[in-house]
């Protein structure tokens, strides 16, 4: 074919193919969502949302404090896309907690159980939070018995010859925290006992904990309990933390003050299987929300953190987001009217 023939029809291609891309935005932009949203109006759904539990609360998210005054986001997924997001999804409610006239005489149980005497007690057991402070370890442990959350926090400075090393494992610090939490009727939801586990250890350096994988080093294990429901994660206020989570040494004869340092227990145990699906908010307009700054930041860990470290808020300026998913949020609030409501959210990572 001659030369002049074939620029020819080269130049007819590329604008050929240039009218294409022009049809194809067109349609995939304007005329299909239009057409999709006008036929959505005429047609009802097949399935639609079953929001059976009428208006859920808020969600009440608990921001992390940083030290930059504006924060930019850029989407950095390895298709550099936003994930397909279903338009609507299943919420579950929470068992009800029943009233207990012997609310008090159980806090006061599980109180000896963690090492605290009656002498202990900084309050009558006739409100509705229970506080014991050890005159010994001088740990402090709160127990609301409307919500049942029980928090416990020792201070360890100096205490390191109490917290031989070598003799934890994995296996005994998570069985450990099991059989506690058990012990102190924490450990109901089945989803909890068919869960995960994370365990990080730590050793003494002077008056700080630092985290260790040498076996032979370690003193002290972290345990987080985490839990799903059909595959989607169930996540806390910060979702490195499980709502279930405690601090175990290696357990020695007659149980000690110092054998569960710290504990926080934030256990609603969830009702299913559940009927009740609602919509969602579209990821991109959640994309869309957290560009504009309306994002919260609920979790900064730095590289060189210890699992064992008090928060120290950090300068963010700028956030990559590598992985978008869908996630069910635990609110540790009591929910309004008694009704203790599974909601759902989109969460993000980055690193």
């Amino acid at each position: 074919m001659h030369l002049t023939i074939v620029s020819y029809w080269f130049r007819r291609g590329i604008k050929g193919f240039g009218v294409f891309v022009i049809l194809y935005y067109f349609m995939i932009l304007l005329v299909i969502p239009v057409t999709k949203k006008g036929l959505n109006a005429i047609i009802p759904e097949k399935d639609p949302p079953n929001p059976i539990f009428g208006q859920l609360d808020a969600l009440e998210f608990i921001e992390k404090p940083i030290l930059s005054q504006e924060v930019s986001y850029t989407l950095n997924t390895k298709d550099a896309r936003l994930p397909a997001i279903p338009a609507k999804f299943t919420v579950y409610q929470y068992n009800r907690p029943t009233f207990s006239y012997e609310a008090g005489k159980n806090a006061q149980k599980h109180a000896a159980l963690l090492g605290f005497t009656d002498a202990d007690l900084m309050t009558d057991l006739k409100g509705n939070v229970y506080k014991w402070k050890s005159v010994v370890s001088g740990g402090l442990l709160e127990i609301n018995k409307d919500t049942k959350a029980l928090t416990l926090d020792t201070s360890l400075e100096g205490r390191s010859a109490l917290f031989p090393a070598g003799k934890l494992t994995e296996d005994s610090a998570i069985n450990s925290a099991k059989t506690m939490l058990t012990s102190l009727n924490r450990f109901n939801d089945m989803l909890y006992q068919n869960g995960t586990q994370q365990v990080q250890f730590g050793k003494f350096t002077g008056s700080k904990i630092v985290g260790t994988t040498v076996a032979k080093e370690v003193q002290i294990a972290r345990v987080d309990f985490f839990r799903t429901v059909n595959k989607v994660p169930i996540l806390g206020p910060d979702p490195k933390v499980g709502n279930l989570h405690v601090w175990v040494k290696a357990l020695e004869g007659q149980t000690s003050l110092y054998d569960y340092p710290r504990m926080e227990a934030h256990e609603w145990e969830v009702e299913g299987p559940s009927n009740a699906t609602y919509p969602l908010v579209p990821v991109t307009q959640v994309w869309n929300e957290i560009v504009r700054g309306k994002g919260i930041i609920v979790n900064v860990t730095p590289r060189d953190a210890s699992p064992f470290d008090e928060f120290v808020p950090v300068r963010v300026d700028r956030v990559f987001v590598n992985i978008i998913y869908i996630a069910y949020y635990d609110n540790h609030k009591v929910q309004r009217d008694g009704q203790y409501v599974k909601t759902n959210a989109p969460a993000s990572e980055s690193k």
